[in-house]
């Protein structure tokens, strides 16, 4: 399994800045991206995103 580098979440996240959309399928859902967080655990680094 391969992490995703701080360029691809600055990408993702340059992207997604202004992203505006009707929503998709019968209740109208749109997901945005606002931020990315790497945080360390005791079962090593994952990402969380908002």
């Amino acid at each position: 399994m391969t992490g995703i580098t701080h360029e691809q979440i600055e990408l993702l996240l340059e992207e997604d800045c202004c992203h505006e959309c009707e929503g998709y399928g019968e209740d109208k859902i749109c997901v945005h991206i606002e931020a990315v967080a790497e945080l360390p655990s005791r079962f090593g680094d994952f990402h969380i995103v908002a």
